[in-house]
């Protein structure tokens, strides 16, 4: 024996739902739930009302059940509660709206505090509110708990999956009677065609009995179809009349036809020349875009026409600068006054930051006192040796063109330093702020 089922609300997406009244709160998906399916988990809150009950509603698309369920079948649902001392029993409510629906309900004598109890209620023991139950047309869904006092209240109930199910799936003892009466079909208005009424059955042997006639002389009829005359095809016309058609109109079917063909070559569609085709495919580009795909794709040549808009054109990225394999990330360039002591370590860019180092790009300076000697330092770290400077002399390192290639690097998060000896050292660094 077959059984079936019909799952009302799987209780898997939260947002569906909505709290009846005040009296129902914390509305949430619920972490716990029943054989992998899902659960909706709300509580019960003393909301100042006359109502006993925590409940939640949804609607969804219209769906029908036709004749697929009977009086005897079962509505059931899962139900978890923390305690059954204030419960007077769970329900469910399907129907078309909230003014008219059915309501089955499951005592608490009959529900575990701390689990989930499967609820079942046949069908058939429905409370009916307004019009009831109307299976071709369900839209209304609301689950709840019926307290016995409005200012009792309840944390974390939870409700598990809604469904429609037969007797045989509930495992309910079955007794099955067969007494073959009239058996009639319906109509389209689902009313049961009555013989006595609608005497058609032997019209519709007869019918039948001719088809089949008619079927096994066709079947058996293998020849041909033979149109006298020479060469054409058969048409039916807007008068249902079959006929003939020959002459002028097939032969411009075939010329179209052969001029779709021409810029055929293999399984390429040619533009413009090429191959074996006699007529070239021409093409006319307004607003519709071109595009040309990787490879070696190429427009050959763009005729001279000043309403043409190619539009941005990017010439494989044009660097601002010559930049070295080392791709460095510059934060910043600035340049900086050189202005050393006489025998002294001067500090001639401060230190740049966690991360960050200073590279020196140029450099142009005098020894303006006596004859001097300098070191370009990292700190305290040397980048030169001892350079010796004359009196009024000087030199120039010229700004590196390799932003990746600088003249020396500080250490990262170090000064940039230089040392005299005798005398003192005047001019001016041009460096960048590289984070490393």
């Amino acid at each position: 024996m077959s059984s079936q089922k019909a799952v009302l609300a799987p209780m898997t997406l939260v947002t569906n739902w909505t709290a009846l009244d005040v009296n129902t709160t914390n509305l949430v998906q619920s972490p716990v739930r029943p054989f992998g399916r899902g659960a909706i988990q709300f509580n019960k809150a003393n909301g100042g009302t006359t109502s006993k009950s925590a409940a939640i509603y949804g609607t969804v698309a219209s769906r029908r059940l036709g004749a697929a369920f009977a009086p005897q079948d079962f509505m059931t649902w899962m139900v978890e509660v923390s305690s059954v001392a204030a419960i007077n029993y769970a329900w469910v409510r399907i129907g078309t709206d909230a003014s008219n629906y059915a309501e089955w309900r499951y005592p608490d004598s009959s529900l575990t505090a701390g689990r989930f109890t499967l609820c079942h209620a046949r069908l058939a023991d429905a409370y009916v509110t307004g019009k009831g139950l109307d299976q071709k047309a369900i839209e209304f869904i609301s689950v709840g708990v019926a307290f016995d006092a409005a200012t009792d209240v309840l944390s974390n109930m939870r409700f598990g999956q809604i469904q429609i199910v037969d007797g045989v799936t509930l495992g309910e003892n079955v007794t099955v009677e067969a007494n073959i009466g009239n058996v009639g079909l319906l109509n389209k208005a689902e009313t049961e065609i009555d013989p006595a009424t609608e005497d058609k059955q032997d019209d519709t042997i007869t019918l039948l009995g001719t088809i089949d006639a008619d079927t096994g002389v066709i079947m058996t009829n293998t020849g041909p179809l033979v149109v006298a005359g020479g060469g054409g095809y058969i048409r039916q016309d807007s008068t249902d009349t079959i006929a003939k058609e020959t002459g002028g109109n097939l032969a411009n079917i075939k010329t179209a036809v052969e001029k779709i063909d021409d810029p055929v070559s293999g399984s390429e569609m040619l533009i413009a020349g090429g191959a074996t085709q006699t007529n070239d495919l021409k093409v006319t580009l307004d607003t519709e875009a071109v595009v040309l795909g990787t490879g070696s794709a190429a427009i050959g040549k763009l005729a001279a026409n000043s309403g043409v808009d190619i539009g941005d054109v990017d010439v494989a990225s044009l660097p601002g600068s010559v930049d070295g394999p080392g791709a460095p990330t510059i934060d910043s360039y600035s340049s900086a006054v050189v202005d050393c002591a006489t025998g002294a370590t001067t500090s001639i860019i401060a230190t740049p930051g966690a991360s960050k180092q200073l590279w020196i790009f140029g450099l142009m300076g005098t020894a303006d006192t006596v004859d001097t000697t300098i070191v370009l330092k990292s700190a305290t770290t040397a980048k030169t040796g001892t350079m010796p400077m004359a009196y009024n002399g000087g030199f120039v390192l010229p700004p590196s063109g390799n932003f990746a290639q600088p003249w020396l690097k500080c250490a990262t998060n170090e000064a940039f330093q230089i040392t005299t000896v005798t005398g003192t050292f005047d001019g001016v660094v041009t460096y960048a702020i590289v984070s490393v």
